[in-house]
This record gives C-alpha cells, structure tokens and sequence, in this order.
C-alpha cells in the first residue's frame, strides 16, 4: 500500500511540472518548448493511467480484498485495529476520490465549452 501512495505522489509531482508547462506553452512563441510541453503532459498522462490501473489492481484483487477485509461478515466482531484493514480503506478512498475529481473535471470541461 506504501509503494502506491509513494508512486502516486511521484506521478502527481510529476504532473504539476508538466502542468505548469502546459501553462507557459500558451504564452512561448519557442515551437521546441511547445513540443516539450506537450510531451511531458501526455507522459504525464500515461503514468497517471499506468498508476490508476495499478491502484485498482493491488485493491481490488482477490488478495487485496481479503486483506482489506472486504469478505468479513458485517456483524463480524473486528475488536483489533487491522493495519490492512485500514490501508484498504484508504486505498478504497484514494480511488474514489481520483474518479471524483476526474468526474468533476469532466464535468466542467464540458460545461466550459458549451458555455463558451
């Protein structure tokens, strides 16, 4: 669980640079830098993709469920704090969180550009 959050912290660090790029590359007249620009985005884009697709993995495989406790009986007595209970909690709401914000971002584009 460590690893993911590790490397998701890596790709969204990552992600702001290429972002700000993508902020000076409207205003550069410099066509190599444009280039630049847009090919630290869309291998921002690719990482980001590559670590979503990872985060599902390593939560929703069957080993993950079952260290997340996802196979426990609701009325099941848990009387000890589970280290993996609780990291599959929080990879459950890093994921959930992740479609939100995607969603919502979506969402405003499209707003945005009926609007405008």
């Amino acid at each position: 669980m460590r690893n993911c959050v590790e490397v998701g912290f890596a790709v969204h660090l990552i992600g702001v640079f290429a972002d700000l790029s993508m902020v000076f590359r409207v205003r550069s007249l410099n066509k190599r830098f444009r280039l630049y620009a847009l090919v630290a985005v869309s291998i921002y884009t690719f990482l980001f993709s590559g670590w979503l697709l990872y985060l599902h993995i390593v939560r929703y495989n069957p080993i993950g469920k079952v260290c997340s406790g996802d196979f426990l009986d609701s009325d099941t007595d848990v009387s000890f704090d589970s280290f993996a209970i609780h990291q599959g909690t929080v990879l459950r709401n890093i994921i959930i969180g992740v479609w939100c914000a995607n969603g919502s971002i979506f969402g405003f584009a499209v707003v945005a550009d009926i609007i405008g």
